[in-house]
């Protein structure tokens, strides 16, 4: 499990805990460079830029969702309150305290934006270093963890880190029972709306590369010869919309999800789309074509 020990600026996570931001926070970079290539879908864990008595202190960690490459501009625009300030003018003192003398970054800059979910913030900072997890004075950014040092985090909270005995027992148990058994069979008839297949093959390429909702790139698939993207209905077709382009978005896998969990609103406004987010809103075109 390749979790991460990373630097934070202290204000930015005060921000969010402060605001009891839990989900859709960005944990930015100044440098668009990915923490580790194969980080999302694991745990990141963050300490201050500037540790009390010379210590790593570890203030709180999240999942990471997605990283992305993002304008920080256009991060304000999607994240909001997420990227750990008041505004975005509070973000860039933020960025720029991060960034060596001589460098500057502004709303164009290109910077590294780390989607977290799920994030526990700590009520007391927690002494890494007095359980034997080091981050030497001179890294820059963090360090991979070991399963033993992420067990030895989690283990001061109560947060279960293996599977309970009496689960693996359970589980011995059925693969014994159900082994040489014959999977059971049973007829399902159902009605089944399906999509027009070749309308969302079609929008997928024409827009090949970016989210419509976001803006991120999609990422590559294995192989690296495509992107992964899907296709979303703006009115469901279960409640009456059409399989038409002006009735579909192509979105990246973090927008979809979000769009299913109700995080993010769409009203259709008849050439263009309002978007409605927790941070605000914002219109996008519709794929209109004749």
């Amino acid at each position: 499990m390749p979790n991460y020990i990373a630097k934070t600026h202290q204000d930015w996570a005060s921000f969010l805990r402060d605001e009891g931001i839990t989900d859709n926070a960005n944990f930015w970079s100044p440098h668009p460079k990915p923490l580790l290539n194969d980080l999302p879908g694991n745990f990141v864990f963050f300490y201050s830029k500037v540790p009390p008595e010379n210590r790593r202190k570890v203030v709180g960690w999240g999942k990471v969702v997605e990283y992305r490459e993002d304008t920080v501009g256009h991060a304000w625009e999607v994240n909001g309150q997420g990227n750990g300030a008041n505004s975005m003018e509070e973000q860039l003192e933020r960025l720029n305290s991060m960034v060596p003398k001589g460098e500057h970054v502004d709303v164009t800059s290109k910077i590294g934006v780390n989607i977290i979910d799920d994030i526990t913030w700590l009520e007391e900072p927690l002494d890494v270093e007095s359980l034997g997890i080091y981050v030497a004075p001179s890294t820059v950014r963090g360090r991979s963890l070991t399963s033993e040092e992420t067990n030895k985090i989690w283990s001061q909270y109560g947060v279960e880190t293996t599977v309970p005995t009496a689960l693996i027992d359970e589980l011995a148990r059925l693969n014994r029972q159900y082994t040489e058994s014959t999977p059971k069979r049973r007829q399902v008839i159902s009605n089944q709306i399906e999509r027009n297949f070749l309308i969302v093959a079609k929008l997928k390429r024409l827009h090949n590369s970016n989210c419509q909702l976001c803006k991120g790139e999609f990422f590559l698939k294995r192989g690296g010869r495509s992107r992964y993207s899907e296709v979303h209905h703006i009115r469901e077709l279960c409640r009456g919309g059409t399989n038409s382009t002006d009735n579909c978005l192509v979105l990246c896998a973090n927008c979809h999800r979000r769009m299913h969990y109700g995080d993010i609103q769409l009203e259709d406004l008849g050439g263009s789309i309002r978007v409605i987010v927790r941070e605000g809103q914002f219109e996008i075109t519709k794929n209109v074509l004749s």
